[in-house]
């Protein structure tokens, strides 16, 4: 099932520029870009996404998981992890969380595409 709606939760501004242009050049639409968990939290109740793009570090810290957890408890969406983590220690806490795809970064267009339900 194609994903239409995300919602961009990336606290670099560059990164979540570049993906947020690339996601729509693709077709997908952005309802919203956040950079931290509690505003993420308060668009997940208005925007209604298909789908969530996460990064793992928000404000210096791994609440990018906590996001996660949050988003499959709450809202039951799938979510992919765009993240520069890439240590063992990081991917199996973030694998824990279920998510439809991990993709370190930089990232390709081409490949995110692929990975989005």
């Amino acid at each position: 099932m194609h994903k239409d709606k995300i919602l961009i939760v990336e606290d670099d501004e560059i990164t979540s520029l570049n993906l947020n242009i690339s996601l729509q050049k693709q077709g997908y639409t952005i309802v919203a870009v956040c950079d931290n968990i509690e505003q993420a939290k308060t668009k997940l109740a208005t925007v209604n996404p298909d789908l969530v793009i996460i990064d793992i570090p928000l404000d210096e810290r791994d609440d990018g998981v906590e996001l996660a957890q949050y988003i499959t408890k709450k809202y039951q969406l799938p979510f992919i992890y765009l993240t520069s983590y890439s240590n063992d220690e990081i991917i199996e806490k973030a694998k824990l969380t279920e998510p439809y795809g991990y993709i370190i970064k930089p990232f390709d267009i081409k490949l995110l595409h692929a990975t989005i339900p």
